[in-house]
């Protein structure tokens, strides 16, 4: 028999039984899929629960604390929020978003993507590619939240995981080129 939340032990006729008072009519048990909210896409379940597949709190903060950060890059920040808030009103369902950064040392902003197919990410905003495939992709990575900081992922593919990328330097670069 377990304990209770005092610690002391519970009746066996009350095991399993609604406390304070409660009857089993006065409190209904809603199914699972009341509780949660329905999306388009979703994750896997996993543990008994279902997971949206949506990481634009993620991309905010990755680009207020990390790509964007400070002053000098306010009105950069406000142009992609913007156009980010846009295009979730225009999508009308749950996207996974990946920015485009410099390097996991230094990760600048160079593009906000979102995705087209599973192979192909199409460019939001920003200086970089319109297209990115995975052989345009050097380093995948995700943005932990609670070190606001980017962390290497070891994949090969654009995954649910995935919040940035890193893309292959371009070679020969023309004069003035500005490299990713």
């Amino acid at each position: 028999l377990g304990g209770a939340a005092g610690g002391a032990p519970r009746a066996p006729e009350l095991i399993g039984k609604p406390h304070r008072g409660a009857s089993s009519q006065d409190t209904p048990r809603r199914p699972s899929s009341d509780i949660l909210p329905q999306t388009p896409a979703m994750y896997p379940a996993t543990a008994g629960t279902a997971q949206p597949l949506d990481n634009l709190q993620k991309i905010r903060n990755a680009l207020r604390h990390v790509c964007l950060a400070g002053r000098v890059n306010e009105p950069e920040l406000l142009e992609v929020t913007k156009k980010l808030s846009q295009h979730v009103a225009g999508s009308g369902g749950c996207l996974h978003y990946v920015l485009l950064v410099r390097d996991l040392q230094c990760p600048l902003f160079r593009g906000l993507y979102h995705w087209g197919s599973e192979t192909t990410l199409l460019k939001l905003h920003g200086p970089g590619p319109q297209l990115l495939r995975p052989a345009l992709v050097r380093t995948y990575l995700k943005y932990d939240s609670a070190r606001k900081q980017f962390q290497a992922v070891s994949t090969s593919v654009f995954d649910v995981m995935v919040d940035a990328v890193v893309a292959v330097p371009r070679k020969n670069p023309s004069p003035g080129a500005m490299l990713f």
